[in-house]
């Protein structure tokens, strides 16, 4: 992942603080910074190096004249095909990247560039002849994208910790995101915990134009009747196929990938579908102490049966405990799946041995997999809210007085504390 920063303002630039909130973004992106700007805007850029390893591959960048400029987080699968189109069009190219592709096709097509890609992606464009900042963000919000209006411009960033780095941001709690986060676990669409701040939306686009901004959804899945009129055969061998091509366009990288594998169906199969492209691999897995929750000992049977090279640690109570402040650092937001906190000492033992890691998230929300979502059905034939009434009272009532319910109060209560807010006032 990289880090994307900016502002814009359209009575002209005075000091922005753009190499503060650039720096607080540099776990995103260790590989190299960026700042560029002119008399209106100006962009930073933290770069892990995925494609194009060499130094002109640096963002953030412009068309050929100056008058485009970009700073993309994400990569773009079918970045070769678009680049070889775009060139047939008369575009000259100066990098070998997935982010030049970006603002060719923004001089091309405008905003309907965004019918032309597939990838995972938060961006900004910055029309320089126009005056006008383009932001979007990929089909399923993989790549996060926060933005807050200020005096006659805007101001965004990868994360929060940048965002608020400039000065006069509202950092109030938003009670409509807190009451979403407390129901939830997290603070979903459009809204953030601060009052003053927004995120755009997955598979959504906004547009900063004299002085506004407009927002669009331009993806929303939707199924027609014709789809379910297939065999369960007919709809086996597509989900293989769709699998596969999804797989392989995420292998597409100038650095080794690995997988993580946790040893369940998801991440199992994505495995097994990389080994059908790649002769070697790493594999990486994170076990318990407590034998209940350990599932290292499927993980280690699926690498044995593709021959991976697998690579895992065990960790324990106190390991978990010691990662939650860490944890609610790096989400800026308050998110009380703890299945994060795993997640995240996987993510710090995997980094030591490659720079790119596939997973397996998504795939009991795309085929049901969760206990929760037959849940969901019986609690709104009963009245969901009803039932979840005193549980809330009780979560904030705790919250108040400081001790914090887990994990939802407990969590929220770390990032108040972190993030120096005194919020119930």
């Amino acid at each position: 992942m990289c880090g994307i920063t900016g502002v814009v303002k359209l009575d002209g630039l005075l000091y922005e603080p753009i190499h503060e909130m650039t720096d607080a973004l540099t776990h995103r992106g260790p590989d190299g910074q960026g700042i560029l700007r002119d008399k209106n805007a100006v962009f930073g850029h933290r770069r892990l190096s995925i494609i194009d390893l060499s130094e002109s591959g640096r963002q953030p960048l412009t068309n050929e004249d100056g008058t485009v400029m970009l700073t993309f987080n994400g990569e773009i699968y079918d970045y070769v095909p678009l680049r070889k189109k775009l060139e047939k069009l008369g575009h000259k190219f100066k990098t070998h990247t997935d982010s030049e592709v970006l603002v060719h096709l923004f001089e091309e097509y405008g905003e309907k560039m965004l019918d032309h890609i597939d990838g995972l992606f938060s961006f900004a464009i910055w029309d320089a002849v126009k005056k006008e900042l383009f932001l979007a963000r990929d089909h399923m919000g993989k790549k996060p994208l926060y933005y807050a209006t200020i005096n006659n411009g805007i101001v965004f960033a990868s994360e929060l910790k940048a965002l608020c780095l400039y000065p006069g941001i509202d950092k109030s709690i938003d009670q409509e995101a807190l009451h979403s986060y407390l129901v939830l676990g997290y603070v979903p669409g459009e809204q953030a915990i601060f009052a003053g701040v927004n995120k755009l939306a997955p598979g959504s686009c906004a547009w900063f134009s004299k002085g506004k901004v407009t927002t669009r959804q331009y993806f929303l899945p939707t199924v027609t009747d014709g789809e379910w009129r297939r065999t369960k055969n007919e709809y086996l061998e597509e989900a293989e196929m769709l699998l596969r091509r999804a797989v392989r366009r995420r292998l597409v990288a100038d650095v080794e990938v690995g997988i993580f594998l946790s040893g369940g169906i998801d991440s199992s199969l994505i495995a097994a579908l990389v080994a059908d492209e790649h002769d070697s691999m790493k594999t990486f897995s994170i076990g318990f102490t407590e034998g209940a929750f350990d599932e290292t000992e499927h993980a280690v049977r699926v690498s044995k049966v593709l021959g991976t090279d697998h690579i895992m640690d065990t960790v324990g109570v106190k390991t978990l405990i010691d990662a939650v402040p860490k944890v609610v650092s790096a989400f800026d937001e308050p998110f009380a799946d703890a299945s994060a906190i795993p997640t995240y000492l996987l993510a710090e033992m995997t980094v030591k041995h490659v720079k790119v890691a596939i997973g397996g998230d998504g795939g009991d929300e795309v085929f049901g997999g969760y206990p929760t979502l037959k849940a969901q059905r019986v609690a709104q034939g009963i009245g969901f809210a009803t039932i979840l009434q005193p549980f809330l009272q009780k979560a904030l009532a705790g919250i108040n007085e400081g001790k914090g319910y887990y994990p939802t109060g407990y969590v929220l209560k770390r990032f108040v504390d972190g993030m120096g807010l005194d919020a119930w006032e």
